[in-house]
């Protein structure tokens, strides 16, 4: 579990792209890219999650589930689970 103020970079070994506070993941099969997603929380509250051009993909576990497209940001629902190669998380408000 990671707590942050702001947005983040996840992956591998992430860039702190954009300013992003980079957040490493272990990814067993190494199916999770270097920096795999980017995640903000725009002026509204809303949590924004785009796929920084991944190699095996980002998608949503909701039903049904949702593949993201590079460079798109999509807008979650708070506590949604996300697939990221090889690597389950969730993305919450606190």
């Amino acid at each position: 579990s990671v707590t942050l103020p702001g947005r983040a970079a996840i992956g591998r070994s992430p860039a702190s792209v954009g300013g992003r506070t980079p957040v490493a993941i272990a990814s067993p099969g190494r199916l999770l890219s270097r920096t795999h997603v980017l995640v903000d929380v725009d002026e509204h509250g809303r949590i924004l999650v785009t796929d920084h051009g991944s190699g095996n993909g980002t998608e949503s576990q909701t039903n049904p589930p949702r593949l993201f497209e590079a460079h798109v940001p999509y807008v979650l629902a708070p506590g949604t689970t996300l697939r990221l190669g090889d690597v389950i998380c969730r993305i919450d408000l606190v």
